[in-house]
């Protein structure tokens, strides 16, 4: 079986003109093996938080478990009293009706092929090539989490994937986390975004940009380059602050409370 195998991968790395010749991602794939091999994400090593050295699997897996438990499923204070001065959104009737198949249909398109797929092992390409009864029988169990308020165990479960970033490989520390989530849960939570979007997009600040519509990183940067360029034009006086962070999702909730967040407005 492993000569079989074997074999049949020579045979695609010696192809280069096959079925998936005009797909860059198969072939980048192939010049990254051709030049580095294939290597494991997870090391049969593992460095412990104390310096020590564990070769057992259980330990291994533990020190693993310990890492990504600190840095994904610490709870950090906050300030439940600035979600009181956020005004109520005005609700709206359509925001409470069930979804169409149209909205799945539309959520389904907008899904990328060749991405992991979670626990439920279905993946981008199932839905899209189920079609209408593919669609429908997606659009039942949506309308049932919705009406129910409760998803299905499936959605809220995620496969933690490390990432090597560099350092040591027998150190946790220097891997970052995925996880690879339901694809059927992210059609849900598509549509679920729209229709928040639609009713808090009135209510959020101009000031806010993260995540938004037509404000991205570079109409932020050239926003201050124009106050800047304009205050020394007009020769005024213009102080400018700028903050970063090593890990800011990791840092930003530890180090700043709910209270500094406002001010910071």
């Amino acid at each position: 079986m492993c000569h079989l195998r074997r074999k049949a991968r020579v045979e695609m790395l010696n192809n280069p003109t096959a079925a998936n010749k005009n797909n860059c991602k198969t072939y980048n794939k192939k010049v990254k093996y051709r030049l580095a091999g294939e290597k494991s994400t997870i090391q049969a090593v593992a460095k412990h938080n104390q310096g020590f050295h564990r070769t057992a699997p259980d330990e291994v897996m533990k020190c693993w478990e310990d890492h990504f438990n600190k840095h994904l499923n610490t709870e950090f204070p906050r300030d439940d009293d600035i979600l009181k001065t956020i005004p109520e959104p005005v609700n709206r009737n359509t925001t409470r009706l069930p979804f169409t198949v149209e909205e799945v249909e539309e959520a389904v398109k907008k899904l990328i092929n060749n991405k992991a797929c979670g626990c439920d092992r279905i993946s981008a390409e199932v839905l899209k090539e189920g079609g209408p009864l593919m669609n429908q029988m997606l659009l039942k169990v949506i309308n049932k989490a919705w009406s129910d308020r409760e998803i299905p165990e499936d959605w809220s479960r995620g496969l933690v994937t490390p990432v090597y970033k560099k350092g040591d490989k027998l150190d946790p520390a220097n891997y970052r986390a995925i996880t690879l989530l339901s694809i059927p849960g992210k059609v849900f939570c598509r549509r679920l975004l729209t229709r928040i979007k639609d009713t808090v997009e009135n209510h959020l600040s101009e000031k806010q940009c993260g995540f938004r519509a037509s404000r991205g990183t570079t109409d932020a940067i050239f926003t201050v380059r124009q106050i800047f360029e304009k205050a020394k034009e007009r020769k005024y006086h213009f102080t400018g602050t700028l903050w970063t962070s090593k890990q800011p999702l990791t840092l930003f909730g530890g180090r700043l409370s709910g209270n500094a967040c406002a001010q910071l407005e």
